[in-house]
């Protein structure tokens, strides 16, 4: 009779475990981690830009492309380098290079980039010229609201 008890109880414990996991309880607001979804997303820029770099034709791109990537790829990292400064992270430029070389280095990347951006044709590099320059002003905007409440706040 007791395996019968002790069997039944581990059948009751297994089922209010099942019904708390499907109906966890409110948890209060999580914050968001939006450095580090902002330092992938960029990596991720980062990563096409290397990827169209390193590319079989890169040599015979124009001079005029290849300065624009290059350029493109500075502003990332200068949009990185602000993020971190903000958060007083040391870390975050390091972990963006680390993360965009990972990506960069991934076959399916390597793949979809020559596939679907032609290793940074015109319509690429287009979307990467507003991604880019979108960015920098989303920053740039959320840095001075960000002063414009220290101000008024008096510190």
């Amino acid at each position: 009779m007791n395996r019968f008890r002790l069997a039944a109880l581990a059948c009751c414990a297994a089922l209010c475990l099942a019904a708390a996991a499907a109906n966890p309880p409110p948890n209060p607001k999580q914050p968001r981690d939006t450095k580090m979804a902002n330092v992938y997303l960029l990596a991720h820029a980062g990563a096409i830009l290397d990827v169209c770099m390193a590319s079989p034709g890169a040599d015979a791109f124009p001079e005029e492309k290849s300065r624009e990537i290059r350029e493109l790829s500075g502003r990332l990292v200068e949009l990185v380098r602000t993020i971190g400064q903000h958060h007083r992270d040391a870390e975050v430029p390091v972990l963006y290079e680390s993360t965009k070389a990972r990506m960069a280095a991934d076959t399916k990347l390597r793949f979809h980039v020559k596939n679907n951006h032609q290793y940074c044709g015109e319509r690429t590099l287009g979307e990467m010229r507003a991604y880019v320059a979108g960015n920098e002003e989303s920053f740039r905007r959320f840095f001075e609201q960000r002063e414009g409440a220290k101000k008024a706040a008096g510190k």
